[in-house]
Formats: structure tokens, C-alpha cells, sequence
């Protein structure tokens, strides 16, 4: 019991896919004191996400070991009628004029990348893209524009974030009030970066009412929102482009598309790599009271009884590559997603229901942006043979893999 556990914890994604290929799409685990149900069926995921989410609440288990990284009362951690109230807040973030606002920075700060780079260049793939997205995550949510305050807290998060990861996949963490070494950094850290955004927010309020400091204004848990909306809006969607801009440098054809302006198409390959590559790797909850999902393998349709106490995961990086749904599952295939999925459920990269990530739309529109810039002005070639992932609190590529980016001729 306690083997599959540790081997659980320290695979997630290899003993995820190992339960989808024995033919199970819903399957028990005793693993230490608890049962665990692994889901990677949509019909089932739909049930527990949107149709019955009361039932499947947040595991505290997993989303208490990352409050430090995201807050004890910020966005990712609110539930029921405290969630909806935060979402309900945010819209403003979200309209089409906070949109175009935010467009307008995200092109500056990767402009001011590209000029950095010069006519050629191997890049760090993650490290590059955490700093830019970090960038635009502090001054769209934040509205921290000083290159000093960002390199003030940047790093400090990003070291927070990655310890949390850490904190996440261990078996059994040391609980924070034990002062271990690990432990003194992450509150030391914790500390400082919330000292630094409260001076911020002391010393500039802004008027824009697309900040998270505008749109919480009154609200006392106001830093821990700010600490989601740096977590949220910076960490999956920095890991997705490094993943995709991977990707390209072996697939250079679909590099001309986007140069050409192909906006679609552009999108398209935004959303495979997400579908091979989903940042959110995992979905986590606990059932609060006995239930039956339904599952099914084609036309065939089965129960599964859930138990209350049963901690649910939903294998979303499983289900990504179900040959169920997806026809060549491993292979990157963009024009999938110029036609219908088999299943809309299939593809969740930002979770669905009452706790889908409220950032999507400005994700897909950060990345479109940034890989139409680079691709018009870069060819994107390989340095690494093969795309290395690591599982913490989402999915990231290795982090020494490169790309080499060259000036297109102009001609």
C-alpha cells in the first residue's frame, strides 16, 4: 500500500499513464491510510467537475501543501460561495478593454526580449520564458512596472514556487511549524515577497480597474489574491510556451504558419501542445459523500461507486493522450483542433466547472501574441533531441533544455 504510494508521489505521470493503459477509465488504489480513484474518463470528469462539484471538493491534502505559493485565502484556494464571490470580483480583469491593455504589455516586454536576444541565440527554453511571462504576470495583475521590484521578487517566487513543487509530491511533509531547514526558507520567502507587495500597494495605487489590487481593494485577504494571480498567471502559461516553442524546433513547418499570420493555425498549436504537455497534469479532490460516476468504454456505459473520504484524481495528462479521443496520441497533430473533439471533456487544460482557471482566455491570447513575435522574427531550431518533462505543482519542462533562435532573412 505504501509502495504504491511513494511510487505515486514520485512518478505521478508514469503511475498515471501505467492505471489508463490496463483499460480501466475509473480505478481504486489503497495507497498508505486512504483510497485514491484515478479518473481518466470525460463522461466522469464532467460529473465531478460541473454536474456535481459539491460532492468533489478541493483535496486539502494537495492544496494545503502549496498556501504558501498561492495564499491561504487567494483564488486557487477559496471554495463554494467564497469562490464564486473572488471570480464573480475578477471580471473586471478579464474584460475586453483589461485585454487590450494587457495586450499592449505583453508585446512591449517581448519585444524588449527579442531586441536582448539579437540576430541569433541559444536560449534557456523555461528560464526564458518564466521571466517574460513572471514580467507580464507582476505588471498585469500587479501593476509593477520597476525592472527593480521584479528582480526583487521574481527570483524570491519563482524559488518559493519550485520548494512548494517539492512540498506537494513528498510523502509526508514536514508540517511548516517545524522549523527545518526547508521549512525556514519557504516561510522566510513567504514572508518577504508579501512585505514587498504590500509596500508596492502601499506606495502606488493604481486606477486601472484591471489590477487584482484595484479589484480587491477592500477585501482584508487582498496579498493572497495577489500571490494567486502571480501563481496562476505566470505558471502555466510559462511552462505551456516553453513546451511549445519545444515542439516547433522540431516541427519547423508549422513555424511558417505562424509566421505567415495564420491565426487559427497559430491557436491550434497553442492547444496541442497543451493537450501533449497539460501544465494542470493532474486535477485533485476529495468526495465528501458516497457517489456513482459513469464511465465509459465506447458504446459500453458502467458505474463506479465512489466512497466518501476517496481522494479523486482526475489523469488529465492521461486522458490527453487517450486513443479513445485522440487518433495518433503521442504525435503532434495541431490540425486536430480545426474540427470537433470526439468528447469536449477530452481536453481540459484549464480544469471546467466552477473552479476552471478564470485566466484562460488571457492565456491563449498572451501566447498567441508571443509565439506570432517570434516566429516573424526567428527560426526556431533544436538543440534537444527529446522533450523532458518534471511534475511538481504543474507540469514543466527539464529545465537546462535549449533552443536556438536565428534572424529570418528579410527578404
Amino acid at each position: 500500500m505504501f509502495n504504491s504510494l511513494i511510487q505515486f508521489m514520485t512518478d505521478p505521470l508514469g503511475f498515471m499513464k501505467a492505471c489508463a493503459e490496463n483499460g480501466h477509465e475509473i480505478t481504486r488504489h489503497r495507497m498508505g491510510i486512504k483510497n485514491f480513484v484515478f479518473v481518466f474518463n470525460p463522461e466522469a470528469a464532467q460529473e465531478i467537475l460541473v454536474k456535481r462539484p459539491n460532492i468533489y471538493v478541493q483535496n486539502r491534502t494537495i492544496f494545503d501543501r502549496i498556501k504558501p505559493v498561492t495564499g491561504d485565502k487567494g483564488l486557487v484556494q477559496l471554495e463554494k460561495s467564497e469562490s464564486q464571490i473572488a471570480r464573480v470580483k475578477s471580471r473586471p480583469m478579464f474584460a475586453a478593454n483589461a485585454m487590450e491593455e494587457a495586450r499592449g504589455i505583453i508585446e512591449k516586454y517581448t519585444e524588449e526580449l527579442l531586441q536582448k536576444i539579437g540576430p541569433a541565440q541559444t536560449i534557456n527554453v523555461t528560464e526564458t520564458m518564466t521571466d517574460l511571462i513572471l514580467r507580464t504576470a507582476l505588471r498585469i495583475f500587479i501593476g509593477i512596472d520597476s525592472e527593480q521590484m521584479v528582480a526583487q521578487i521574481g527570483p524570491k517566487f519563482l524559488r518559493l514556487n519550485h520548494l512548494c513543487g517539492l512540498r506537494m509530491r513528498s510523502v509526508m511533509p514536514i508540517p511548516l511549524v517545524i522549523p527545518s531547514s526547508e521549512n525556514r526558507e519557504i516561510v522566510k520567502l513567504r514572508r518577504q515577497i508579501r512585505e514587498l507587495l504590500s509596500r508596492h500597494i502601499a506606495q502606488n495605487r493604481s486606477n486601472h480597474c484591471s489590477t487584482v489590487t484595484e479589484v480587491f481593494r477592500e477585501d482584508s485577504k487582498m496579498i493572497d489574491h495577489c500571490m494567486t494571480f502571480l501563481f496562476a498567471g505566470h505558471e502555466t502559461t510559462a511552462a505551456s510556451l516553453a513546451f511549445t516553442l519545444l515542439l516547433l524546433a522540431q516541427n519547423i513547418s508549422y513555424q511558417e504558419l505562424i509566421h505567415s499570420g495564420n491565426v487559427e493555425m497559430t491557436l491550434a498549436i497553442y492547444k496541442e501542445s497543451l493537450r501533449l504537455y497539460p501544465p494542470a497534469y493532474m486535477l485533485a479532490r476529495e468526495a465528501v459523500s458516497d457517489d456513482e460516476l459513469q464511465s465509459g468504454v465506447t458504446d459500453e456505459a458502467h458505474s463506479f461507486k465512489v466512497k466518501k473520504s476517496d481522494q479523486v484524481f482526475i489523469g488529465i495528462a492521461s486522458m490527453h493522450r487517450s486513443p479513445r479521443f485522440f487518433e495518433a496520441p503521442d504525435s503532434f497533430v495541431p490540425e486536430r483542433f480545426l474540427t470537433k473533439l470526439k468528447h469536449p471533456f477530452a481536453f481540459l487544460p484549464f480544469g471546467a466547472g466552477g473552479k476552471s482557471c478564470v485566466g484562460e482566455r488571457l492565456a491563449y491570447l498572451e501566447a498567441t501574441i508571443i509565439l506570432k513575435m517570434i516566429c516573424q522574427k526567428y527560426q526556431i531550431l533544436p538543440v534537444v533531441r527529446e522533450i523532458l518533462s518534471e511534475p511538481l505543482i504543474t507540469l514543466h519542462p527539464k529545465s537546462y533544455q535549449q533552443i536556438r533562435l536565428e534572424l529570418r532573412s528579410q527578404v
